[in-house]
């Protein structure tokens, strides 16, 4: 998913592993594991946060600061 002003790119991999990435410069900005295998990023309007779904119902949530992506706020599972 790209973010909204286009700077950043979120990736979900196989490994569980969600991670943001600086798209002028081509360096990773950060990486989380989650639960499961994301199978969908989106970064909020605002670009200030961004969600991962995983393909077991698995939930990731990312928050940035003023230093960047780094917070996770909360992993668990859906389950209704």
């Amino acid at each position: 998913a790209f973010a909204p002003d286009g700077t950043r790119l979120a990736t979900g991999g196989a490994d569980k592993t969600v991670r943001v990435w600086d798209l002028a410069g081509g360096r990773q900005l950060a990486e989380w594991d989650g639960p499961d295998e994301p199978a969908a990023v989106a970064f909020a309007p605002d670009g200030q946060s961004l969600a991962a779904g995983g393909l077991k119902g698995g939930v990731l949530h990312g928050a940035t600061d003023e230093i960047g992506f780094h917070a996770v706020e909360h992993r668990h599972y859906v389950t209704d």
